[in-house]
């Protein structure tokens, strides 16, 4: 075989062996990333289990609701404070409406809510919600400050009364 085309064979054959290795291998995005806390990895992303955000799933996002405030809105202004649930999700507001012994639960959902679902709590009825103002808090205050607007209901099934609050922390 002449040396020219025994060349052009060899070269022919080198460059279809690197263009199939090269476009056969995908490159795992995945790779180095860590997803904490049950956090899975996509694409080089993490998703988060709830409960949690960032980019490595490390935030838990409760802990921006945790803490002693101020309500102040219908009802008057009077301590407030926010603890820990059971779970990564959950929270337990302590003297709610500034008339409730016993703790009302809540949960996180998304990044910037608590959800107030419906309990019975000293025989009334509670239902709500919790949002973190996004921009700057209410009134221009920071989360720790007092950036959460509440809205609930609390109903008294005896009588048939609901009353509807709007307030802040």
């Amino acid at each position: 075989m002449k040396p020219l085309v025994r060349t052009l064979i060899i070269a022919s054959c080198a460059l279809l062996v690197s263009f199939s290795f090269l476009t056969s291998c995908k490159r795992d995005k995945c790779k180095g990333t860590t997803c904490n806390n049950a956090g899975t990895c996509e694409n080089g992303l993490c998703t988060c289990a709830p409960g949690y955000a960032g980019d490595m799933c490390v935030t838990v996002i409760r802990d921006k609701f945790i803490g002693a405030r101020t309500q102040w809105g219908v009802g008057g202004t009077f301590p407030v404070s926010v603890e820990k649930g059971a779970k990564v999700t959950d929270v337990r507001i302590m003297n709610f409406h500034n008339t409730f012994t016993q703790p009302v639960s809540a949960y996180v959902s998304g990044l910037y809510e608590l959800i107030i679902p419906s309990q019975n709590i000293d025989g009334k009825i509670i239902e709500g919600r919790c949002a973190v103002d996004q921009v700057n808090g209410h009134g221009g205050k920071s989360v720790d400050e007092g950036g959460i607007t509440v809205h609930y209901t609390i109903t008294d099934p005896a009588t048939g009364t609901v009353s509807t609050v709007n307030a802040y922390w």
